[in-house]
């Protein structure tokens, strides 16, 4: 019994830590590899301004991103799936890209009107130069509805 109990408790620990992985993307280690970077600068100075995004990397030719920010991938075409959020607005873009060796790519997001704007620039040109240009509506909101409660005086007391 002294055993039994400890066995079984490892037991159920183990069969809860050996969850199946879903497949990630790996990253490109050859010299002729593409970085792809997701750009959240303009927030490190204006946190939540109006126009700004946060962008997340999501996923690269359907397999999960290893990171959030960054990938390295072989030149040629991929299709790039990123996430963005403004305040309480979210919305994701599928991107197609054409990656050509030793063009590192940026992928930035602004907020404009009822959607998001996603562009993907060169930035290795100085400046750096827009190659896609992807627009996408508002896919869901967080925004809190406010609730207006009338009052109004109590009656008078004769």
């Amino acid at each position: 019994m002294k055993l039994f109990l400890p066995a079984l408790a490892a037991t159920f620990l183990s069969a809860c830590a050996s969850a199946p992985q879903a497949p990630r993307h790996v990253d490109h280690a050859g010299p002729d590899r593409v970085c792809i970077e997701v750009s959240n600068w303009p927030n490190m100075v204006r946190v939540f301004t109006t126009g700004e995004a946060h962008l997340w990397l999501k996923q690269i030719d359907g397999l999960a991103s290893p990171s959030e920010s960054r990938a390295c991938v072989a030149p040629g075409q991929h299709t790039i799936e990123v996430l963005a959020h403004n305040r309480y607005a979210y919305a994701s873009a599928q991107i197609e890209v054409d990656a050509k060796s030793g063009q590192p790519l940026r992928i930035v997001a602004n907020r404009e009107a009822s959607g998001f704007v996603f562009r993907v620039l060169d930035a290795g040109a100085d400046p750096p130069s827009e190659l896609v240009r992807v627009d996408r509506p508002v896919e869901r909101t967080a925004t809190p509805s406010p609730v207006y409660l009338p009052v109004t005086p109590p009656p008078a007391r004769p």
